[in-house]
């Protein structure tokens, strides 16, 4: 019974592994895009991580810049000067990469069990972070009279 054990659990071990080597050319190019991105953040060179992240990221952040620095906030130029508070308060890509999806433009990269997608924007994969921007801000500021604009297309 105990060998039966050891058995299954060896036979599930070479299965993970064998669909984990088993991904496609489109998988294996989000994944390490994906990876570069995250290596940016990890490094702190919030200039590349910009040239990273979707295009509706970076405008969503160069918009709370911008309000920031009318508030009189003038250390924040720039969305890219907010990616750093961004990973800092609510992005975290510590885990496992368990699962990528393609289909089509859209991308999902499943870690651990945080889900971040990317979008295929002039033929080079981006992370997108828009949402969870939006969503990490409108939680920090509940209660108070500060809202955000929905996106646009999102209703």
């Amino acid at each position: 019974m105990r060998r039966e054990f050891f058995v299954r659990l060896i036979l599930i071990s070479l299965l993970c592994a064998a669909v984990a080597c088993g991904w496609s050319s489109k998988q294996k190019e989000v994944l390490n895009t994906f990876n570069s991105t995250i290596q940016c953040f990890e490094n702190e060179d919030w200039d590349s991580a910009a040239d990273m992240v979707s295009s509706s990221t970076m405008d969503f952040l160069d918009t709370i810049a911008l309000n920031l620095a009318q508030q009189g906030l003038t250390e924040y130029t720039s969305g890219s000067d907010l990616l750093s508070v961004m990973h800092n308060e609510y992005i975290d890509f510590d885990g496992d990469v368990t699962i990528v999806f393609v289909q089509g433009s859209k991308a999902t990269v499943t870690v651990s069990s945080m889900e971040y997608s990317m979008l295929l924007e002039d033929g080079i994969w981006k992370l997108e972070l828009e949402q969870l921007c939006r969503n990490g801000l409108d939680k920090a500021f509940e209660g108070s009279y500060i809202q955000f604009a929905a996106p646009v297309g999102i209703l």
